[in-house]
Parts: C-alpha cells; sequence; structure tokens
C-alpha cells in the first residue's frame, strides 16, 4: 500500500500524517491516512495504490483547502505611549479568501472584553482611535471577527504611561525607532528591512535603554529555506530528487550569503546553525546525496572570526556554540563513510580542516593533517598541531 500526493511517496513520519492499515470484516482490510493540522500545502491530488503479485488497483481524489483567516493588528507588539498620546489601532484581515463564504459578522475590536464603539469599518479592516489617552485606557485590545466559524484573534495590551513613571524616551538604534516605554518592561518591534520575526530592548528600572536584541531577526532567505526544510521533515517527502534539490539549493543559498557578507548578523549565524542541523537530518532520513564541499564551504564561512561578536551574542541568549555545528559535521562525515564507494574527502578551508578517508593501520599510521593538505611548505615544523596514531602492530606474541 502506498500514498502518492502530488506524485510524491508519502512517508509515515511522527509529527501530521498517520497511515494505518487493519483487517476489516469479509477478509478485507482498511487503510486509512489521517492528516493533523491540515495545511494549504496539502491542497492537490492525492491517490493511494494496492498492489500484490496477483492485481494493482488506485483510487485518486483532489483535496481543496480553504485557508483559515488571519488577522492583523497594527501595530503589532505590546507598547506604551504617554499620557495624551493619540492611540491608533488597524485590524486588517491579510487573507480575504478565507471570508468569502461568511456572510454574517464584522471585525470586532474590544478593550478588556468590552466592544469598542466608534470604530471605522470596512469589509476587510477595522480603524479605532482615542486622541488623547488617559490611564483608564490601559489594557489589552482584541480584534476578532464575530461571524466566522471558529474564534480567531489577535491582541496588544497598551500601558498609558503617567507623567511620575519612570519610562525610557523615545529613540532611534539598529535602524528601529523605540518609542517611550514603562521602566522594567521589554519592548518588542518589527526587524529591520529585509528580514523576519522581532527585535527586543529592555527599558531599565532606572529609565535607562539596554542594548537592542535582534538575535530573533532573521534575513528572508533563511527563514524561507528552513521552513521548506520543515515541510520536507514534516510531510515526510521521499522523493529523493526533490530532496536534493532542496537541500542542494539551499546549501548553495547559504554559501553565497556566507561569503558575500563580512559579518553574519547574530539571528543568522543562530539560524544557520539550525538549517545545517535540519540538512543532516534529511540527508540521513532519505538517503539523499548532499554537495559536500559547499556544505563544508559554509561551516568555513560561518566559523570565520569575523563572526565572533554574533557568536557570542548566540552564545549567551540560545546556549548554542561551536559544537552544535562540529557535531552535525560528525553526523554527514558517518553518513560518507558509510557508503559503498567511500573515496578519500578532503576540504582544506580557512578555518578548518577536514579529511575523510579508510585505511589499514596495520599498513600505515595516521597524521592529520598531512602537510600537503594543509597549503604549507613541507617544513614540518610549519604546522603547529597534528595528530599522529602509528602504524599498529597486529601479530601478537605468545608468552
Amino acid at each position: 500500500v502506498k500514498w502518492f500526493h502530488n506524485g510524491f511517496v508519502i512517508n509515515n513520519p511522527p509529527k501530521r500524517y498517520k497511515i494505518t492499515s487493519r483487517r476489516a470484516e469479509n477478509n478485507t482490510s482498511l487503510h486509512t491516512l489521517d492528516i493533523g493540522n491540515v495545511l494549504q500545502r496539502d491542497m492537490g491530488a492525492w491517490k493511494i495504490t494496492v498492489s500484490n503479485q496477483v492485481t494493482y488497483v488506485s483510487r485518486e481524489m483532489t483535496l481543496k483547502v480553504i485557508p483559515r483567516l488571519v488577522l492583523h493588528l497594527n501595530p503589532t507588539y505590546d507598547f506604551s505611549i504617554l499620557r495624551g498620546d493619540k492611540i491608533n489601532l488597524q485590524c486588517t484581515v491579510t487573507n480575504p479568501e478565507s471570508v468569502f463564504d461568511v456572510t454574517n459578522g464584522s471585525l470586532v475590536i474590544t478593550k478588556d472584553g468590552s466592544v469598542l464603539p466608534d470604530v471605522n469599518s470596512s469589509t476587510f479592516s477595522t480603524t479605532w482611535n482615542k486622541y488623547s489617552a488617559m490611564e483608564p485606557d490601559s489594557g489589552r485590545y482584541t480584534c476578532t471577527h464575530s461571524g466566522y466559524h471558529v474564534l480567531v484573534s489577535v491582541s496588544v495590551y497598551v500601558t498609558v504611561i503617567q507623567p511620575e513613571q519612570k519610562r525610557c524616551e523615545s529613540e532611534w538604534s539598529e535602524g528601529k525607532l523605540w518609542n517611550a516605554t514603562l521602566a522594567g518592561t521589554t519592548k518588542q518591534e518589527p526587524c529591520p528591512a529585509k528580514q523576519k520575526g522581532f527585535a527586543t530592548r529592555y527599558c531599565e528600572q532606572h529609565g535607562m535603554w539596554a542594548s537592542p536584541s535582534l538575535i530573533n531577526c532573521t534575513s528572508k532567505a533563511f527563514t524561507d529555506a528552513s521552513s521548506q526544510l520543515d515541510d520536507i521533515i514534516e510531510d515526510g517527502i521521499q522523493n529523493t530528487e526533490k530532496v536534493q534539490k532542496a537541500v542542494n539549493n539551499t546549501l548553495q543559498m547559504m554559501k553565497n550569503i556566507t561569503s558575500s557578507t563580512n559579518e553574519l548578523s547574530a539571528g543568522d549565524l543562530s539560524s544557520s546553525l539550525d538549517i545545517l542541523e535540519k540538512i543532516v537530518d534529511v540527508t540521513n532520513s532519505t538517503g539523499s546525496t548532499i554537495e559536500k564541499e559547499v556544505f563544508y564551504a559554509v561551516i568555513d564561512n560561518v566559523l570565520s572570526a569575523n563572526n565572533s561578536k554574533s557568536w557570542t551574542t548566540v552564545s549567551d541568549k540560545t546556549g548554542k556554540d561551536a559544537s552544535s555545528i562540529l557535531k552535525n559535521m560528525e553526523r554527514l562525515s558517518e553518513v560518507v563513510m558509510q557508503s559503498d564507494n567511500v573515496s578519500t574527502t578532503q576540504f582544506t578551508g580557512s578555518n578548518f580542516e577536514l579529511t575523510i578517508n579508510q585505511t589499514k593501520i596495520d599498513e600505515t599510521g595516521i597524521r592529520f593533517p598531512e602537510i600537503s593538505t594543509n597549503n604549507v611548505s613541507g617544513n614540518f615544523e610549519q604546522i603547529p598541531t597534528f595528530l599522529e596514531l602509528p602504524k599498529q602492530d597486529t601479530k601478537s606474541e605468545k608468552v
């Protein structure tokens, strides 16, 4: 029994798909595929084939997925304003096709559960303004659609700062305007242009800003690549050609970015570590062939001393360090060694050197790195450190 989605064989991964087969009445069998958390990419042609030595049968169907309502509230994150300033909230339906079959209801903005009057509404957007905010205007503001069949909501908490309260004043930093924020709270803002995620900045108790943190800000190219790998892992795609294309395209993109960027941001460095781990996971589970030289080149670029500041940030904020990248390199090397036709694999970069080879230690010793692979002359003393395992004597003498 095999299941296919848009021509690709579906495995039985542990996350979204569950494939079962069991005996039923009258000497028949029941085969089911359950999809948990249906996504837009599940649309398309589905097919099941059942075969044995005698016969082959198949059935097909087309699945249409109606997108779930997505709301966007601007401002997106909790914020503070000074007393007397204006509050402006705008809620928008970002995918209008999700409500084409909704005939009743509209967008509603509430404060602490009470519906706000005097909103300016259209079919896919609603706006509420308070021109002179006072202390009672502090609270949680939530946007929902009253006619949608399930509850979908977005919300922000607004704090109206009183004149006597400690606060951090508005200022620009890291290309972002950080508006006045109550002391002792963390401010969130959208990431700089061409990055996804959110930036944070803590307002100290005495009313001074700490340095902004952009650890959660990632370049769009890295975010998209990570999502594509997640799709492959979650959907159990076993099409080797498709997996290899996705993996190798991702590696080439990473090589181009990491080699052309003088210093990776902390967010991109952290994302790179996650992507490399996913690549090894996908390669191991599908038996796909990876462009090893490009993989090692990405690692070499990531390990550059130019990224030392970002490495420090990543280590402090996430606990990741260079050992994680070396572990994934070792995992990939194990796959290379397990292949039927092992040939010597060598990589010499600016920040690390790698040799994968097989040898008979009773015939020759092992020295790493070899002088010739270190791009130096034959002068033995020019290599500061090395590892050497002499030839092993396998003959044992009788006592």
